[in-house]
């Protein structure tokens, strides 16, 4: 089944019937009272701008974004330690010590 997670729409003016929409789909984007088509790149909502619309892990997709070049970039980061991990004893009674 394609497009598995992609885009829903709904023509509703009550929240509550909106949210339980919403809840209950298994969607990336709801495009409320808009047209599924334009709304889910943005011509008549204020998602991201993008013509590639990813389905989340709905659709077995890495990203539930509207892809933007950002997306397309290898960014390398440099994360140093700021904390130690506490040591914590292992409380493990181990009956064959070989296996460890």
């Amino acid at each position: 089944m394609g497009g598995l997670g992609h885009t829903l729409g709904i023509y509703c003016e009550d929240e509550k019937i909106i949210e339980a929409f919403a809840i209950d789909k298994p969607v990336a984007r709801i495009i409320i009272n808009s047209g599924t088509t334009f709304g889910g790149i943005s011509a008549t909502t204020a998602v991201q701008p993008s013509l590639t619309l990813g389905c989340g892990s709905f659709g077995n997709n890495i990203t539930s974004d509207n892809i933007e070049p950002q997306h397309l970039l290898n960014i390398k980061r440099l994360a140093y330690g700021i904390r130690e991990m506490p040591k914590q004893e292992a409380d493990v009674k181990v009956e064959n010590p070989a296996l460890v």
